[in-house]
């Protein structure tokens, strides 16, 4: 017999079924990389997290160019390419935290779906955090973006630098790497 609480109870039921599967969507949909861009070590999610992060740290003002522009999200992935299964598995794990934390720093929303200037303030919030995998992450993060960034030589005259003074040839695995994105 089919009485009042069962009804409720099994409305509940479908109710929190929903809810949690639109949390595993939410967690797995929604990420796309630009025209050209190829994932080779990272996920298209975890590139893309790497993308909007770039975006907010290097956005090309005061004659910087963007971070965008200049590669960095591919460099990136290069450098999760070319590193030992250890340093990608905490590189991988480092980028999932940072796109799913924002809601333990007052944020409503995956890291990249804010928009640059949330983007920004919550870069800032988890760098304050108390806790301390969310503040390694985020820095570990964000030095990586920064050397990926000041490294190319287009970045150099808008920091004032001319350069080093001896050449400089690409190492066998940055020229392997470079094969694996052509297509």
């Amino acid at each position: 017999m089919t009485t009042r609480r069962k009804v409720l109870l099994g409305g509940f039921g479908a109710g929190v079924f929903v809810a949690a599967a639109s949390g595993f969507a939410w967690l797995s949909v929604g990420y796309s990389l630009p025209p050209g861009t190829v994932a080779v070590a990272l996920s298209e999610k975890e590139l893309a997290v790497v993308g909007a992060l770039t975006e907010a740290l290097v956005a090309g003002e005061d004659g910087m160019p963007s971070g965008l522009a200049l590669g960095v999200p591919q460099r990136v992935d290069e450098e999760v390419w070319a590193a030992s299964p250890a340093i990608q598995s905490d590189l991988k794990a480092a980028l999932l935290l940072l796109e799913h934390a924002p809601p333990l720093v007052g944020f409503a929303s995956r890291f990249t779906h804010l928009d640059i200037e949330a983007r920004r303030a919550c870069l800032r919030a988890m760098l304050a955090a108390d806790k301390e995998v969310l503040v390694e992450a985020a820095t570990a993060l964000k030095q990586m973006i920064h050397l990926f960034t000041y490294a190319r030589d287009e970045a150099w005259p808008a920091i004032g630098y001319d350069g080093p003074r001896v050449g400089r040839a690409l190492p066998e695995s940055a020229r392997a790497y470079a094969a694996l994105t052509k297509r």
